[in-house]
C-alpha cells in the first residue's frame, strides 16, 4: 500500500477484524490459534503498535507545565506522521484474513480527525473507535482513545475561557454526544436530542431548570463530566505525561463549576399532560415574593407564618391593574384577535391571587391561559392549559354555603364564551385545599353539596359540565388537576404525545368567605 491516506479510506467501512490480539497474546508468552500467515500478521500488528507507542511516548515528553500551553500541545502533537508507516505496515495484509483487524486502528484514527475537521459525525467515529476497541487489540490504540475522548472536553473548556457566558451553550453544545456518548441523527432537532439525553443518562438539570434554559443549565453537568473523565484517565494511567496534561486543568473547572448559578423553574408551575404551547400577549408571573409583568416586579407579595395567604397587597397594587390593563389594551385595540394574558402561577399559590389578576383586566375581552409544564419526558416544557374565556365569566355573583359558612363567588373565566352560559349550568363542584364537594346550583345558589371523589366530579364536569366553585385558599395544582382531567383527553398514556382538547360548559368561580373578603384589597373579586 502506498503512503497515500487516501488509500486507506474506501476500506473503512468493511474492515476491522484480527489482529493486536495475537499481538498482545505473543507478548504474553501465549501461542496464538494457527492460521494462514499468523507470523505475518503478528510482526504487521506489532509494527503498528510500535507507531502508536512511540507516539504517545513523544506526546508524553513534550506535556507544557502551564495549561495555558495544552491546546497548542495537542495541536502540534497530533501533527504527528502516523500514516506513512502504518500504511507501510497494514499494506502488508492485503488480501489476508486479518486485513480487517490490522487497518481497525488506522480507520479509527482517520474516523478520529474526520470529527476534529467537522467531516464526520459522531456517530461515524463512535463506530469506528467502538470496533477498533473490540476487533484490534491494540493497548496503544485503546489508550490513544480514551485520552482524545477525555482531552476533547478539556480542549473545549480552554476554548470557551474567552467567551462570554451568553456564548458558552452554544460552544458546548458541539461536544456534548461525545462527552456523554450519545449520537444526535443526522437530521434530529436539537429538541428531540435534549430529551433523549435527558432519559438515557437522567442528568438532574433536566428536572429542574425550564427546559428553553437547558442549554445554558447543562454547562454544570456537562463540565463535572468533563472533569470525571479526565480524573478517571490520570488515575487509571497515573505514570503518564498525558494525565498531567488532564489533570493539571481540573482545579479551572472546578472553579468554573463552582461558579456557575443554580438555573430552575421560577415559579414552579402546576404539572400538566398538555402539550400545547404557553401563549401569551401578556404574561403576568405569580411567585411568592411578589407578581410581575413581563420580567418586572409590580406588586410585593410579604412573607408570612402562613408562606402564602398574604394579607392583602401594598399600594402599588393599582400599578398592577394599570400596567396589566395597558398591557392587555394595547394587544386589543386594532387587533382582528382577541388577546391572550398568560398567568403562570406557583404550584402552592392559592387562587385568590388568580382571582386578583384576573380582575385587573376584566374591562377588556379575551382569553385567560394557565401556564403549566409537561414533565412526562423528563424535562420542563413550558405548556398550558387550552385558553378559557374571561370576558362573561365575572358578570353575576353566586352564594354557596358549606359547612354553615356562606360563601360568595365570583366568575373567574369558562371554557366557552357565552355571556348565559352560568344560566344553563345544573351541576355544581366545589373545590377546597383538601377535599371535594359536588351538589347542584339554581338560581345563583349552590346546594346540596356532598362529598365526592375527585375523579368522578370530573367525569361528571367532563360529561354535562357545571360550575366549579374554588375556595379561596385553594392553591393553583389543585385546580390544575382538576381542570386538566375535565378539558384534555391524554390518548396515549402515560405518556400523553397526543392530547385532545374538550369544550364542556364549564364556569370556574373563585369563592371568598366574609372575613377573606374584609382580607382583600380593594377592587378585588372579593370585594366586589
Amino acid at each position: 500500500m502506498s503512503a497515500n491516506p487516501g488509500r486507506i479510506r474506501p476500506v473503512l467501512a468493511l474492515l476491522v477484524v484480527a489482529c493486536v490480539a495475537a499481538a498482545a497474546a505473543c507478548k504474553d508468552g501465549q501461542r496464538p490459534a494457527s492460521a494462514p500467515g499468523e507470523g505475518r500478521e503478528t510482526t504487521i500488528l506489532l509494527e503498528v503498535e510500535a507507531v502508536l507507542d512511540g507516539w504517545i511516548a513523544s506526546m508524553d515528553r513534550s506535556v507544557p507545565a502551564d495549561p495555558a500551553g495544552l491546546a497548542q500541545w495537542h495541536r502540534e502533537a497530533r501533527a504527528f506522521d502516523w500514516r506513512t508507516p502504518t500504511q507501510a505496515a497494514v499494506g502488508k495484509a492485503r488480501g489476508m484474513p486479518f486485513e480487517a483487524r490490522a487497518l481497525a486502528a488506522p480507520i479509527w484514527l482517520e474516523a478520529l480527525e474526520s470529527l476534529d475537521a467537522g467531516k464526520a459525525g459522531y456517530a461515524d467515529y463512535r463506530a469506528a473507535r467502538e470496533k477498533m476497541k473490540a476487533e484490534s487489540g491494540s493497548k496503544a490504540a485503546a489508550l490513544l482513545a480514551e485520552f482524545e475522548d477525555a482531552f476533547a472536553g478539556v480542549e473545549a473548556f480552554l476554548g470557551a475561557g474567552v467567551l462570554a457566558d451568553a456564548d458558552r451553550p452554544g460552544y458546548y453544545s458541539r461536544h456534548w454526544q461525545r462527552a456523554w456518548d450519545l449520537a444526535r441523527g443526522r437530521d434530529e432537532p436539537i429538541d428531540d436530542w435534549l430529551v433523549r439525553l435527558c432519559k438515557a443518562r437522567k442528568i438532574p438539570v433536566c428536572t429542574e431548570a425550564p427546559f428553553e434554559r437547558l442549554q445554558e443549565a447543562l454547562e454544570r453537568p456537562y463540565l463535572q463530566e468533563v472533569r470525571r473523565a479526565a480524573d478517571a484517565f490520570a488515575k487509571k494511567h497515573p505514570e503518564r505525561g498525558l494525565s498531567r496534561a488532564l489533570s493539571s486543568v481540573i482545579p479551572a473547572i472546578d472553579a468554573r463549576i463552582a461558579s456557575l448559578p443554580a438555573i430552575r423553574e421560577d415559579p414552579v408551575v402546576p404539572t400538566s399532560i398538555s402539550r400545547k404551547a404557553a401563549p401569551a400577549d401578556a404574561v403576568v408571573t405569580v411567585r411568592k415574593a411578589g407578581i410581575d409583568i413581563g420580567g418586572r416586579r409590580v406588586a410585593e407579595l410579604p412573607p408570612d407564618e402562613e408562606g402564602y395567604e398574604w394579607r392583602g397587597l401594598p399600594a402599588d397594587q393599582e400599578l398592577l391593574r394599570r400596567n396589566v390593563a395597558r398591557k392587555v389594551a394595547e394587544e386589543a385595540i386594532g387587533s382582528k384577535k382577541l388577546p391572550t394574558v398568560r398567568v403562570d402561577l406557583d404550584r402552592q399559590a392559592p387562587m385568590r391571587l388568580l382571582a386578583w389578576v384576573r380582575g385587573t383586566f376584566e374591562r377588556w375581552p379575551g382569553y385567560i391561559a394557565i401556564g403549566t409544564r409537561h414533565r412526562a419526558d423528563g424535562v420542563n416544557r413550558p405548556a398550558s392549559l387550552p385558553r378559557f374565556y374571561y370576558g362573561a365569566a365575572g358578570t353575576k355573583q353566586i352564594v354557596a354555603e358549606v359547612d354553615g359558612r356562606r360563601w360568595t363567588c365570583v366568575g373567574t373565566f369558562q371554557t366557552r364564551g357565552e355571556t348565559d352560559l352560568l344560566a344553563t349550568l345544573k351541576d355544581a363542584v366545589w373545590l377546597a385545599p383538601k377535599r371535594t364537594l359536588a351538589g347542584s346550583i339554581a338560581n345563583l345558589k349552590a346546594t346540596g353539596l356532598r362529598p365526592v371523589e375527585e375523579e368522578k366530579a370530573a367525569r361528571d364536569l367532563r360529561g354535562a359540565g357545571g360550575v366549579v366553585l374554588v375556595q379561596a385558599r385553594t392553591s393553583a395544582e389543585r385546580l390544575v388537576g382538576l381542570l386538566e382531567a375535565v378539558v384534555l383527553a391524554c390518548k396515549d398514556p402515560p405518556v400523553c404525545m397526543w392530547v385532545d382538547e374538550l369544550t364542556p360548559p364549564v364556569l370556574v368561580a373563585n369563592c371568598f368567605a366574609p372575613s377573606d373578603v374584609e382580607d382583600e384589597p380593594a377592587g378585588s373579586p372579593g370585594g366586589l
